[in-house]
């Protein structure tokens, strides 16, 4: 046992994320549920929830994506070691989806008692509002929209690892977005041209190490500039 090698924790993320993609490409129903589960989360920020509302229907959402991605992998090794023909195969698949319909159900539920006694006070722009008082969630938001567009371009183009390599350099998106939110934030034009350095020095080092060509890391920079410049267009 002590000879067997294990993968690094970024060799783990990748297999993971890459698992995450491979269900959601091949799974109707994933495609589904991560579109309701955005519209969702979406609309519940503009709505006045406490933490522990936003929790109860993020572990709800979340519940009902495992018990997806479990019942496709079941349903995959099912097949893979028994096959269609086997006389039990049909109801052991029906017992994962049925944990998919139970996950569902309970998503549903949890929704409708967190969501429905708010729809009465929807109010106009609550969002845009909250985004300008609190800045950490602006950079929050635009962090968290490179690192999804990211993957998803690679995943499209089918180059490289979610985490290393691909058609455009994560690490330049991310390094150019935080130069974005730092000098809208900051308003110091000392401080942006330093993080801009930075951001410069980070981008060539992936050229210079060719995880990523310099017309890739050209690409990440102005994927992760011009999302920061449209979100803080947006709430300003």
């Amino acid at each position: 046992m002590s000879g067997i090698k294990r993968p690094g924790l970024i060799k783990s993320f990748n297999h993971a994320i890459n698992g995450f993609i491979y269900v959601f490409k091949a799974e109707w129903n994933m495609q589904l549920h991560i579109l309701i589960a955005v519209t969702i989360l979406l609309f519940s920020l503009l709505l006045d929830l406490s933490r522990l509302e936003m929790v109860a229907i993020t572990f709800a959402i979340g519940l009902v994506l495992v018990a997806e991605m479990v019942n496709t992998s079941l349903e995959g090794m099912l097949d893979f070691v028994h096959g269609e023909e086997h006389a039990q195969v049909g109801m052991f698949k029906d017992i994962a989806a049925g944990a998919v319909l139970v996950a569902s159900i309970v998503a549903v539920i949890v929704g409708y008692l967190i969501l429905y006694p708010h729809l009465g006070d929807f109010p106009l722009n609550p969002l845009i509002s909250r985004l300008r008082e609190a800045p950490e969630y602006v950079s929050f938001v635009i962090l968290l929209l490179v690192v999804i567009s990211t993957v998803a371009v690679k995943a499209y183009f089918g180059k490289g690892t979610p985490l290393r390599g691909g058609a455009l350099s994560g690490h330049a998106a991310l390094s150019f977005a935080c130069w974005v939110v730092i000098t809208f934030l900051a308003k110091d034009i000392l401080v942006s041209l330093l993080v801009l350095m930075m951001a410069i020095v980070i981008s060539h080092s992936r050229a210079r190490t060719g995880i990523h060509t310099y017309f890739e890391v050209i690409v990440g920079a102005l994927l992760g500039s011009l999302l920061a410049f449209i979100v803080f267009q947006i709430v300003s």
